[in-house]
């Protein structure tokens, strides 16, 4: 039902005449149950981005997406771990 409910407001939320390929989200969860969401925007021609921590991407998501880009690959910019160093 909440995912539901995420794509209802995705769709209603969104320019009824945006141009296909002008529209982009990035998306910073990896969870599955966006994968309905992230299809609905595809449909449209919105193009998405994935930001999330490896370990945490489901692989339904993963598939509907653009492209995805790891977290992990910049931990050290990510965390105060550079800073203290």
């Amino acid at each position: 039902v909440d995912t539901s409910l995420t794509v209802y407001m995705l769709e209603d939320l969104l320019p009824r005449q945006a141009d296909a390929g002008t529209l982009e989200v990035t998306l910073f969860s990896g969870d599955r149950d966006l994968a309905p969401p992230v299809r609905s925007l595809a449909r449209k021609g919105i193009a998405v981005d994935i930001a999330v921590w490896q370990h945490q991407l489901s692989r339904e998501l993963a598939s509907e997406a653009r492209s995805v880009y790891f977290l992990d690959d910049h931990f050290d910019q990510l965390t105060f771990r550079a800073l203290a160093s």
